[in-house]
Formats: structure tokens, sequence, C-alpha cells
């Protein structure tokens, strides 16, 4: 493999200092966003298991006494 060498010119690039700065608000933002989404993911786990709760206890509910005996 060649080794090339670009020329960058360089009044045409950002500043250090902006790229830096914009690559932390970028990398803030994927981790607020992140962590909204593992909340909503919580919340729809907390909702399944309690979705889960409500079915077994309307199954318990509807066995007559005998049945409710032998469980």
């Amino acid at each position: 493999m060649e080794a090339t060498e670009e020329k960058i010119d360089i009044s045409k690039e950002k500043p250090l200092e902006e790229i830096i700065t914009e690559r932390m608000i970028s990398k803030v933002e994927s981790d607020e966003e992140a962590k909204k989404n593992e909340l909503k993911d919580e919340k729809i786990q907390e909702l399944e298991r309690k979705d889960q709760e409500d079915s077994s206890k309307k199954e318990v509910s509807k066995r007559t006494p005998k049945q409710q005996e032998d469980v």
C-alpha cells in the first residue's frame, strides 16, 4: 500500500474546539435519547408484568371454589 499525502486547506476546516463541542453535544443528546428509551422499556416491562398479574388474578377468580381448593 502506498502512502498518500492529502493537502487540506485548514482555513476551510472548522476549528478543533468547534468540532469537539459538536461531538460532545451529539454524545449528550444520544445519551439522553438512550436514557429515554431505557425508561420507556422499563415502563413497558412494568405494564406487561402488571398485565400478566391481572390476567392471572382473573383466571383465579374464574375458578370455582372446588377448583381453587385443588390448586
